[in-house]
């Protein structure tokens, strides 16, 4: 079902039942690492637990990161943040940039759906529709 669908199936009520019976949320997969300066690099530092609030239950463990590459993305998102020409660029092509990063999260509602209602106690239908609009 692509992400449109989705959506509209929980916006207009239906198929809820048949969605929620399917919904596991011990399937839940996270991908784990850092994404620094442009690419995703090997986990780092020590494991911390991510809970799910509804259960308290554990659904991962994930990586801290080393502070050099707490370093790393300070270092590359200072330099973006001054070097980029994000700020001084024309109001359209900001609108622009971020339409299309609405549209590349909005193809992605399969599978951040699931992701924002185990890490927030949210339904389904709710993070799709109102978190993930």
């Amino acid at each position: 079902m692509g992400s449109a669908a989705f959506r509209a199936n929980f916006r207009n009520g239906k198929g809820v039942a048949c969605q929620m019976e399917q919904f596991d949320p011990d399937r839940i997969a996270v991908a784990s690492g850092h994404f620094i300066a442009g690419r995703h690099v090997p986990n780092g530092g020590a494991a911390i637990d991510v809970r799910r609030p509804s259960d308290g239950q554990i659904y991962q463990q994930l990586k801290i990161a080393t502070p050099e590459q707490v370093d790393e993305a300070v270092d590359t998102a200072w330099r973006a943040f001054h070097e980029s020409g994000w700020a001084q660029s024309d109001p359209r092509h900001r609108m622009r940039a971020m339409r299309r990063w609405a549209d590349l999260i909005d193809a992605d509602l399969e599978t951040l759906a699931p992701l924002e209602a185990v890490g927030s106690t949210r339904l389904i239908g709710e993070a799709s529709s109102w978190d993930i609009p």
